[in-house]
Parts: structure tokens; C-alpha cells; sequence
């Protein structure tokens, strides 16, 4: 029996939203992890596989979210207002 792993994931968008793929395979193939650790939005997509959540439903979710918020920025443009901003300055 192998140890458990220590995985490091990170990444922005579509590379961050990989991390589920990565997991989904580690899941799938029976790998152990002993701890995690993440940047960017795969931070929070590792928090919830953490938690407990299945990689299935991870897809699932984060799909949803991504079409949900009109396929920008996977939605993160809510948290930071950013492109709502140059939407408002390019509107006059």
C-alpha cells in the first residue's frame, strides 16, 4: 500500500478548473492524499474535495456556476467587480 500524498494544485480558470480532473483521477485510481495545497480557484475546488465533496459533483457544480455567470471569468467578475467596472467606463 502506497503513502498518502501530499498534492499541490494551482491555477486560474479553465488551468485551475483542471484541478477537478486531477482529483477526479486520483479519486478514481484509489490515491490517498494527506493534504492539499492550492492557489487561485483551485483553492476552493480543493477546499470542497477536502470537505468531502465527490469529484463527480464538483464537475457538476462548477459547470453550472461557469454557464450560470455567462461563461465570464467562470463568475469571478462578481466577487471583484472589475469587468462590471470597464463594461460601465466603456458604456460612457
Amino acid at each position: 500500500m502506497s503513502k498518502p500524498i501530499t498534492l499541490v494544485l494551482g491555477g486560474t480558470g479553465i488551468k485551475g478548473a483542471a484541478s477537478i480532473g486531477v482529483l477526479q483521477a486520483l479519486h478514481n485510481n484509489g490515491v490517498k492524499i494527506k493534504k492539499i495545497i492550492a492557489a487561485g480557484i483551485s483553492a476552493p475546488i480543493s477546499a470542497q474535495y477536502a470537505l468531502g465533496e465527490d469529484p463527480d459533483q464538483l464537475t457538476e457544480e462548477f459547470t453550472r456556476f461557469f454557464v450560470e455567470n455567462n461563461h465570464e471569468l467562470w463568475g469571478l467578475e462578481q466577487l471583484t467587480g472589475i469587468l462590471m467596472s470597464r463594461r460601465r467606463k466603456a458604456a460612457g
